[in-house]
């Protein structure tokens, strides 16, 4: 500006450092020549109230979290002395960054029900930026127990990729230029099959990153990592879901009742007779029961009945007695599993043709007052290796 507030057009300018490193500190001297532009021709003098504007672009790396740009200038005066007026400029120079949240949600089985050997499960994970700007590359890595084997995958650039750094059990997906607000968000879904070699393992957990670069359109590649562009980076979003999952059974789906309620006080014989259904999304296995009978109540040798369907009104054939231990009766060894051990191998998950198991046997009673009969069910998962 000559102080007339007339201004010259933006005119090319020589790099800083006589165009060599674009690294701090960036120094444009009055000699400098790059490409045929003089600056002595742009910043030879200045009169009273002149300005000299120079523009520049910068670009901030992954871990830029803000600070200052200093600014500092020398000159000669009319004698040709150069001054250095020892003045330093400071800007502070904020920064705006993405930010991401992560959630993770078991969609098959439900949430909260327990997993079964050999279903698939699937879960979906929604990334939302909810900083300021857009995030231009973001990358997610799941890592399953090993309980798991993958079975597919969608979302992202390219639907995802399993087997990242040989593991088999981590899927990565990239998004680019995710933009912000809720509306933007990106949902990917990972399937996987619940038969993996370490059965019990059956937790999941994902984390997010969001990188600045030019992205490759690769889930199989991490950016900065892995990509050859140089000014790729990632920085993590710190955000991280985990989905804890059980083989259990859950105990208040295997519901027990009896029938009838109350006997005599004194008399030969009464049947009593246990449901035990299931109406869990999963097999209870190698079950056994444990009755404790109340004081006067004695169990007639000969008289258990047991049988398995749909509903309470299946048939039922004899069985062999329970191992009586004063009160207590058991059918048949909660230390021992298998034929012969067992009340039944399984009780299958509830819609399933044999949910359903029943148990009848006869007691006689002598002088009994009313008193409670406690039930103790023990059963294992599809895994076969924690009793519950």
């Amino acid at each position: 500006d000559d102080s007339t507030d007339t201004w010259t057009p933006w005119a090319p300018c020589p790099h800083p450092n006589n165009g060599g490193p674009t690294v701090s500190p960036l120094v444009w001297r009055f000699d400098d020549v790059i490409g045929g532009v003089v600056l002595s021709d742009l910043m030879k003098d200045l009169d009273r109230g002149d300005i000299i504007e120079i523009r520049f672009d910068i670009e901030a790396a992954c871990d830029f979290a803000g600070g200052t740009m200093q600014v500092e200038t020398e000159y000669k005066n009319p004698c040709m002395e150069t001054v250095n007026p020892d003045s330093v400029g400071t800007f502070l120079m904020a920064v705006r960054l993405p930010e991401l949240t992560i959630e993770k949600t078991r969609t098959a089985p439900a949430a909260g029900a327990p997993v079964d050997c050999g279903v698939p499960v699937t879960w979906s994970i929604v990334v939302t930026n909810t900083g300021e700007i857009a995030a231009p590359v973001v990358w997610v890595e799941d890592t399953m127990e090993g309980g798991f084997t993958f079975a597919s995958s969608t979302g992202g650039v390219d639907g995802g990729d399993n087997g990242y750094g040989g593991d088999p059990l981590v899927t990565t997906w990239e998004i680019v230029n995710l933009l912000p607000g809720p509306a933007n968000a990106v949902t990917l879904t990972l399937t996987a099959n619940s038969d993996g070699g370490s059965c019990e393992e059956i937790d999941n957990a994902v984390e997010a990153f969001w990188g600045c670069g030019i992205p490759d359109n690769d889930s199989s590649t991490k950016p900065g990592v892995d990509e050859g562009v140089g000014d790729q980076c990632l920085t993590d979003a710190e955000e991280r879901d985990t989905d804890e999952s059980t083989r259990q059974p859950t105990l208040g789906y295997l519901s027990v009742g009896m029938f009838p309620t109350e006997i005599d006080s004194c008399n030969d014989s009464t049947e009593l007779t246990v449901v035990l259904e299931n109406t869990g999304a999963v097999d209870a296995h190698n079950v056994d029961l444990v009755i404790t009978l109340p004081p006067n109540v004695d169990y007639l040798l000969g008289t258990s009945l047991f049988g398995q369907g749909a509903d309470s009104g299946v048939g039922v054939g004899p069985i062999g007695n329970p191992v009586q231990v004063g009160s207590v009766l058991t059918w048949y060894d909660v230390d021992v599993k298998g034929v012969g051990s067992d009340l039944t191998g399984v009780i299958e998950a509830g819609g399933d043709p044999n949910d359903t198991a029943v148990l009848k046997f006869r007691v006689e009673s002598s002088c009994y007052t009313t008193a409670n009969m406690a039930f103790d069910i023990r059963y294992y998962s599809c895994c076969d290796d924690t009793q519950y």
